[in-house]
């Protein structure tokens, strides 16, 4: 108060005020858009997916598909007109997925399954349902995992320590049981998304289950590991697929903020995620930008005929000394065969030209419409009266929503029409 009297009776200190407060807003202008031209500074170094091939006719199965890179690779695969299977713990949540994605393309088919990666006997389950309704396995995406802290001591519905059950031994399960198919598929690819946290994790045979403690120094020493222990089981993989024409490829997708980090960040307190925002938008990409490198490992020309590889950014990289230990990676797969208890894959069946075994195509397309219809169901819809109808023809006969509109798909009351 003082100050602006004193501004009143002599009005030469309004301009070094109105100085200072021009310098203040400009310092913070500056700051601003500093910080936003190093943020695209940085994006203009991280990997894209450059491909434009289409994907008619191929299988995909992808793991946590859901939310986040999973969620954004089932969308780039599916627009490129794949059979994309979203393989899933949440069923609701893939059915959400579902529904967003399907916002944004019309190509492809997006089919829900259920699939528990801490449960055994549901990825037996998933497998053994996957292969009644399709022939082959084009592309494998092993994505799912989770993030946990450790001192939360969480374990597998089988009693594994649950980032070495989950990140590890669910997809090692996942994918021996899919073995068959994946071989008899020309061209194949198997994808582990994995991380570069993995320099800091180590195999010990004697702890797997960390109920001897864990590195305290490092932030979840047993995600960690379990990161590690993908690049192991990716190495040894390609290794006995050596010959077959099927690709094996790990890759770490970079800082993303995903659903990964939702068990750890509700425990940070207001100035903790005050102090992480800086951090947030300067380093961590989008789950569409950290999917690019998964998107890659799937479907680009570059790697036609490539065997192994480790992937950052779009391209082949150099792995670190902790992971280039064949004898490590060829124990932990003795070791893992033991844990899950697997004896031999999965048996084959009948093949029909789309990818669907015989007689199973209606079934699969089906799941496919409960995952749109489901959202806002039309009263007079019953599940004995839904048509039969292609993801393509529900782009077609997608709603004009208004504001305020409700959702109509548009299908006939009258099965088969």
């Amino acid at each position: 108060m003082r100050l602006l009297l004193g501004v009143g009776r002599d009005s030469s200190l309004w301009f070094p005020i109105l100085l200072a407060a021009m310098g203040t807003v400009g310092v913070v202008v500056g700051v601003v858009v500093g910080i936003y031209l190093i943020r695209k500074y940085r994006e203009s170094k991280w990997g894209k997916c450059k491909s434009k091939r289409r994907m008619e006719g191929k299988v995909v199965v992808i793991t946590g598909a859901n939310s986040g890179i999973g969620k954004e690779t089932a969308r780039d695969l599916a627009s490129r007109g794949a059979i994309v299977i979203l393989a899933c713990r949440n069923r609701q949540a893939a059915l959400e997925a579902v529904k967003d994605i399907r916002t944004t393309t019309g190509d492809g088919d997006l089919i829900v399954m259920d699939l528990d990666l801490g449960d055994l006997a549901s990825i037996r389950a998933f497998a053994s349902n996957f292969m009644e309704k399709f022939s082959k396995l084009d592309v494998l995406v092993n994505n799912g995992g989770v993030f946990i802290p450790p001192e939360e001591r969480r374990k597998t519905k089988d009693g594994f320590e649950v980032h070495f059950g989950v990140n590890h031994l669910g997809h090692f399960l996942l994918t021996h049981l899919l073995f068959q198919h994946i071989q008899r598929t020309p061209s194949s690819r198997i994808v582990n998304v994995s991380s570069l946290l993995y320099k800091s994790g180590q195999i010990d045979f004697d702890n797997l289950d960390a109920d001897k403690g864990w590195n305290k120094k490092v932030r979840n020493a047993l995600y960690c590991n379990s990161k590690l222990a993908n690049i192991f089981h990716s190495q040894e993989l390609a290794k006995r697929l050596q010959g077959t024409g099927t690709g094996v490829f790990v890759l770490c997708p970079g800082f993303v903020y995903t659903g990964l980090m939702r068990y750890s960040a509700q425990k940070f307190s207001w100035f903790k995620k005050m102090c992480f925002a800086p951090i947030v938008f300067l380093f961590m990409r989008t789950p569409k930008q950290g999917a690019q490198t998964t998107i890659h490992c799937a479907v680009s020309e570059e790697l036609d005929g490539v065997e192994w590889g480790f992937l950052r950014e779009c391209k082949i990289d150099k792995l670190e000394a902790v992971a280039e230990d064949p004898d490590t990676a060829a124990k932990l797969w003795d070791v893992s065969m033991a844990l899950v208890g697997e004896g031999g894959p999965g048996t084959a069946s009948l093949e029909d030209d789309n990818g669907f075994v015989e007689g199973q195509d209606a079934e699969a397309v089906m799941v496919e419409e409960e995952a749109v219809l489901n959202v806002t169901p039309h009263p007079h819809l019953t599940p004995n009266s839904i048509p039969v109808v292609t993801a393509r023809e529900l782009w077609r006969r997608r709603p004009v929503q208004r504001w305020g509109s409700p959702i109509y798909y548009g299908l006939s009351t009258q099965a088969g029409t």
